[in-house]
């Protein structure tokens, strides 16, 4: 008796299976079908990803051979028009952002080199404002958009933008701190304020966390500052 109770029970749950089977069996195929093409589409991403960036990186490569070729010496005003064309055009939304940031500095590099100073401002301005663009790279604009306006300070100007633009960059642990403290003391000096350029130099040319060249060139302007 025990057998056939057992073989009842056997037949019922082989039932029950074949009826969840074929209750479910359409559903989970649907499901495996949209998972299927999930893992397609995932992977036409990344290799359209992957085009995009190597595409980017063929042409960014490209016009940095242009600009040596044009000048060896690595100058930026002799930049050829075919590598400003090219950084121009990696500079818009369509490049990946690596590449686009790149291009974006490169471009400015140029701009700067060719007298063209507000295009180049405006360049590491957008860099600098840019998240997508990272830390090291946004402070690197913001320090060049700084120090390449020092030039034009003058006793009595207002140095307030340039002194905010830099002040983020004065934190301890900042990678560009020595050089944006090196700046700091080239707008006290062309203020004339020389104390606080003094000052500042003074700590930077016995910085240890500053670079040798850094530290070399504090040194040469406390020297200038006292004769």
């Amino acid at each position: 008796m025990v057998d056939i109770f057992e073989e009842v029970e056997a037949d019922l749950r082989a039932e029950r299976m074949r009826g969840l089977l074929l209750r479910y069996g359409r559903v989970a195929g649907a499901a495996a079908v949209v998972v299927g093409l999930g893992i397609l589409g995932w992977q036409g991403t990344v290799w359209w990803q992957l085009r995009q960036q190597r595409q980017a990186a063929g042409a960014y490569f490209a016009a940095v051979q242009e600009l040596g070729g044009a000048n060896p010496a690595g100058n930026a005003a002799g930049g050829s028009a075919q590598a400003e064309a090219a950084f121009a055009h990696l500079s818009g939304s369509n490049t990946p952002e690596g590449y686009r940031t790149l291009a974006r500095l490169r471009a400015a590099q140029l701009a700067a080199g060719n007298g063209q100073q507000d295009r180049a401002l405006s360049l590491w301005q957008e860099v600098a404002k840019d998240r997508a663009a990272g830390p090291l790279f946004a402070g690197l604009a913001r320090l060049l958009w700084v120090t390449h306006q020092i030039d034009g300070v003058k006793p009595g100007s207002n140095v307030e933008p340039l002194q905010a633009e830099l002040q983020p960059l004065l934190a301890p642990g900042e990678p560009w701190r020595p050089m944006a403290e090196e700046a700091t003391a080239l707008i006290a000096m062309a203020r004339g304020d020389k104390a606080a350029a003094s000052k500042t130099l003074a700590d930077l040319r016995s910085d240890p966390a500053a670079p040798q060249g850094v530290r070399a060139r504090a040194a040469a302007l406390l020297v200038q500052l006292s004769e």
